[in-house]
């Protein structure tokens, strides 16, 4: 029988196990990893326990650092969740004078990861084969590797980075060959082993702080505010101000008012949220008392930061401003405040990086409603309160009485009909 290194792993039924694990003697149904002949499994009261090979004299000593690896790859791969560390990210942007700003943000102290397949030592992949590939879905979405003698080298790092999910190492190399499958398991559910190699969501973090930084640094440019409304091709929806002028019956109207009304503001935004661009414009158009093809192309102008809201037509949020802010019995407001209103009763907007202030307090919202009440000021359809800081404005309506503001609204000529957009 080999006099080498002590054989602490066998195979069974297809799985590496621990001799603790297995029965004494031939009971233990094993074989070798390296070789594939018999082994038993020596387990006496005062020696420690080991497998050897069945047959005298047979020629094959496994690598015991070589059976760690194996097994710590499929304890991994048996686990049912991983609690990795969480992860921290840093943006930095430069401003003109040279001073380097940093902004720092940390996701989560730990992160769980509910194993629902995995595969040791996966080939799927041509350049590189992973230790163990995780999936917490219907699809892989995390490659683990095990440090047990071996970091990863700088080659294999590039490989796995350029994969479509993130890459985790987990450094087992203080402990022994001998140690135990308790020890082994335990030290495989300590959080601080763990340690990120390439995480697919740090780079869309780190440009999200990046971002932020630039614009805290950034004074907005106001939109010099015209006396003639700014219009482009795409503003004026001639096919939506059309369905919008059928759907606009008083009966359809009040009955969604009063709908409006008696719906709790926890159910509001998902009501709001199906309801179709022709009939917010409807219901919009029946508070300020005119109808869809009555419009002026003053309640649907180009302005700067429209982009913030997204594909949505300016004539919607802007006829919604209008009537909510602009008419009489309201108070001044800021461009702040009207931003604001927007995007509650609007909950499809979700960009997120619209709401980073710039130097002067403004998001790209409040940035694009602000422009958009400026030229109303100008235009003699809202009164400008002006602030030491242009974009500390705040405005009121013009008029004391909803009919006088509506009378100036529509002694402005309404929107062309253009071709159907």
């Amino acid at each position: 029988m080999s006099s080498g290194p002590q054989i602490l792993y066998g195979v069974r039924d297809g799985e590496l196990i621990h001799v603790d694990d297995a029965d004494r003697g031939q009971a233990c149904n094993c074989i070798c990893y390296e070789c594939g002949r018999p082994l038993v499994a020596k387990k006496g009261e005062i020696l420690a326990h080991f497998f050897a090979h069945e047959a005298a004299e047979v020629n094959c000593n496994p690598t015991p650092e070589s059976l760690v690896h194996r097994y710590a790859k499929e304890q991994v791969a048996k686990m049912d969740r991983l609690r990795l560390p969480g992860f921290t990210v840093e943006g930095r942007y430069q401003t003109p004078d040279g001073t380097v700003h940093s902004l720092h943000w940390r996701y989560r102290p730990t992160y769980d990861v509910d194993v629902k397949g995995a595969e040791v030592e996966s080939h799927q992949h041509v350049d590189v084969v992973p230790d163990v590939l995780i999936s917490d879905t219907d699809s892989f979405s995390l490659a683990v590797e095990v440090f047990y003698r071996h970091a990863v080298d700088s080659d294999k790092l590039d490989k796995l980075k350029r994969l479509p999910f993130s890459t985790v190492e987990v450094d087992l190399s203080d402990l022994p060959v001998t140690t135990s499958s308790a020890n082994l398991n335990a030290a495989l559910r300590q959080v601080s082993r763990w340690a990120w190699l390439n995480n697919r969501y740090q780079p869309a973090h780190q440009s999200r702080l990046t971002h932020q930084l630039e614009n805290a640094f950034r004074i907005t440019k106001i939109q010099p505010p015209s006396k003639q409304p700014i219009t482009s091709n795409s503003t004026i929806p001639s096919r939506m101000i059309a369905d919008a002028s059928s759907r606009a019956t008083t009966a359809n109207v009040v009955n969604l008012i009063a709908k409006l009304k008696a719906t709790p503001m926890a159910e509001m935004p998902a009501l709001l949220h199906n309801l179709s661009r022709e009939v917010r414009l409807a219901l919009h158009c029946h508070w300020i008392g005119v109808s869809p093809a009555q419009l002026p192309v003053h309640l649907m102008q180009a302005v700067t930061r429209q982009s913030a809201y997204g594909p949505m037509p300016a004539i919607l949020w802007q006829t919604g401003v209008f009537a909510k802010f602009c008419m009489s019995g309201t108070g001044p407001i800021t461009a702040q405040q009207a931003a604001f209103w927007i995007r509650r009763v609007f909950p499809s907007l979700h960009k997120a990086s619209a709401l980073y202030s710039t130097a002067n307090n403004l998001n790209e919202y409040s940035e694009a409603t602000f422009n958009f009440l400026n030229h109303l000021a100008e235009q003699g359809l809202l009164e400008r309160i002006r602030s030491k800081r242009p974009w500390d404005a705040t405005f009121r309506p013009v008029a004391s009485t909803r009919a006088e503001v509506r009378a100036r609204l529509l002694a402005f000529p309404p929107a062309e009909r253009r071709r159907p957009d």
